[in-house]
Order: structure tokens, then sequence, then C-alpha cells
């Protein structure tokens, strides 16, 4: 977990976290997570982001056991259809506060668990 870290814009690294199921980066200034991210924490199931300054959803379809993602207070413009296509096992989708000004038809499809959005 890091709190308040306004300098951070840059993901950390997280190499031999295989086990990690909660990351929680908020206050700082990340603008992209890594492409790798799930592969290197394949048990993941929350993923907490709020306020950063990310601009595009992430492509997160690896981590099939993320059950949270919270992107909210962040820069997003716009979602790509069929995002969370294989997130079968997310609840909570946290967008709020974000730059979105359409939402396309497609967006949510796969979200068969959701409960919160």
């Amino acid at each position: 977990i890091l709190k308040e870290s306004w300098k951070q814009s840059e993901f950390p690294n997280l190499n031999g976290t295989h086990s990690l199921e909660l990351i929680r980066i908020d206050r700082a200034s990340l603008k992209e997570l890594p492409q790798d991210l799930c592969s290197k924490t394949p048990k993941l199931r929350s993923l907490v982001l709020h306020r950063n300054k990310i601009t595009k959803v992430p492509k997160l379809e690896a981590c099939k056991d993320l059950r949270l993602l919270d992107l909210s207070n962040n820069e997003i413009k716009e979602i790509e259809d069929l995002r969370f296509e294989r997130q079968n096992e997310l609840q909570d989708l946290l967008l709020q506060n974000n730059l979105l000004s359409e939402i396309r038809p497609n967006t949510f499809v796969g979200l068969r668990s959701l409960q919160v959005l």
C-alpha cells in the first residue's frame, strides 16, 4: 500500500510478488500500468488506484481473480469497447470523477459478477 505518494509516477517493480492479492497506490502521479502486471501478480484480487493521473483503463484480462478495480478520480476520457470482456469475477468497478464523456454500448460486456458500478 502506497498512500499519498505524490511523486510516485512509475509503477513499482513487482518481480517476485506472485502471491500478492492487493495493490493500493492512491494520491500518486501514475499515468499507466505495466503491461505485465497480471502475469506478475496472478492472484491479484483488489487493485485500488484512485487519485492518480491514469488516462486509459488498463488491459487486465489476465487478472482472472480481480474482484475490485478502483480507478476513480483519474483522467480517463474513454473506455474501449469490450475492455472488461474477460473480467468475469469483477464485482466492484469504481470510475467516478473521471473525464468520461461517453460510454459505448459494449463497454461493460463480460462483467457477469458486477455488483457496484
